[in-house]
């Protein structure tokens, strides 16, 4: 029974009108509503990117102009006479067969230390070290163990300060040293090394230890990223591998301790700004979820840095786009439907009158007149039909 009326309905002149109605509203409106949340998709998606490509940059050049200061810091005392001095006097404990005088060399330490450790203060390193040429240390501001050792020893043999030390013997000028993990005593093992001259004689080398928080803080200023958002750093070590540089939002101690294969989609995207590449689009982030994400190198330090937001936030203003888009077409239905009614009942009670009396006028009931209702056409129908 309810098939049936809505089938009659349907094939109705109230029905047809509705269809027909809804059928010339809705095809143009979707039309639009797509083409228009379409293009709105990609123009959001490319502001987007774009942002967090901007962001990827300005947290890039930042370090960068981090490292240089404290590079340029090294190569301005590369002929300073009070650090060739202090490195001759830490050298006079030493004998030539290598051994030295224990506490010769803590007083020479002592004299040294203040100027020493202003600089470091200065200059924002954690940490000031003086070498020999022949790579022992002459002079530590914060290891009272480390003068006497040699890069040559165990515990220094594998260091970034080691690996950067036979580079600056050769070229004589100061560089940060590559890529290493932290050493066992979880110092960060980044250092500017650079010569230090006498004329033309190399005296010793001289490296300062790079602060690792202040990195940090760089990559952990989330602004413009909204509650999604974050900056990830990494750089390679080798064998096909990345080691975070700094947090992450779910672990503020990542630096240095979580690694990615490069295979992996954020070590994808760390290869490719370790190239170069301003790789941007969409990923799948640290936490598992869709992300669009940006990418930039810090070329100084090798760091590859990626900017990156959740897609369900970045995409936001798409959603409510398209919750309006829903709520206009729904409205558009209503109306539309209304309007038809109204209409289909204006032309079809006329009509049915008629229906209705030439029914009787067939049954051979001329008692009862028929009504006229109605304008135009179907007025004109009900008259003749009178």
């Amino acid at each position: 029974m309810k098939r049936r009326s809505w089938f009659g309905f349907l094939t109705s002149i109230r029905g047809q009108l509705v269809l027909g109605f809804l059928l010339i509203s809705l095809v143009p409106l979707a039309v639009v509503l797509w083409v228009a949340y379409d293009t709105a998709a990609d123009g959001i998606e490319r502001l987007a990117l774009d942002r967090l490509a901007s962001v990827a940059r300005e947290r890039a050049k930042t370090i960068e102009r981090i490292a240089d200061d404290r590079v340029r810091g090294l190569d301005a005392v590369v002929r300073a006479p009070g650090f060739i001095a202090a490195c001759r006097d830490c050298s006079k404990a030493f004998r030539e067969d290598g051994t030295h005088d224990a506490a010769a060399l803590r007083a020479a330490n002592a004299r040294a230390h203040s100027f020493l450790q202003a600089f470091a203060d200065a200059h924002g390193y954690v940490e000031i070290v003086l070498l020999s040429p022949a790579g022992r240390l002459l002079f530590s501001a914060e290891r009272p163990d480390a003068p006497g050792t040699s890069l040559a020893d165990p515990d220094w043999k594998t260091s970034a300060l080691s690996s950067s030390f036979a580079n600056v013997m050769l070229l004589l000028q100061p560089e940060i040293t590559p890529p290493h993990m932290p050493r066992g005593d979880g110092r960060s093992d980044l250092w500017v090394v650079g010569p230090l001259l006498d004329g033309n004689t190399l005296v010793g080398i001289v490296a300062g230890e790079l602060a690792r928080d202040e990195f940090e803080s760089v990559l952990s200023d989330r602004t413009g990223l909204g509650t999604t958002g974050e900056v990830l750093a990494g750089t390679e070590m080798g064998s096909g591998r990345f080691v975070l540089t700094g947090p992450t939002r779910d672990d503020p101690k990542a630096a240095f301790r979580t690694q990615v294969r490069a295979t992996d989609p954020l070590g994808a995207r760390f290869s490719a700004a370790a190239r170069g590449n301003a790789d941007r689009g969409r990923a799948i982030g640290a936490n598992a979820a869709e992300v669009i994400a940006a990418g930039a190198l810090a070329p100084s330090l090798r760091w590859s840095i990626s900017a990156e937001q959740d897609v369900s936030e970045a995409f936001a203003p798409l959603a409510r786009l398209r919750d309006a888009a829903f709520i206009t077409v729904v409205a558009v239905v209503l109306n539309v439907i209304a309007i038809a009614l109204v209409l289909a009942r204006r032309i079809a009670l006329p009509l049915q009158q008629a229906v209705s009396g030439t029914r009787r006028i067939a049954a051979g009931d001329l008692t009862q007149p028929v009504v006229v209702q109605g304008r135009g056409e179907t007025r004109d129908l009900l008259d003749a039909v009178r």
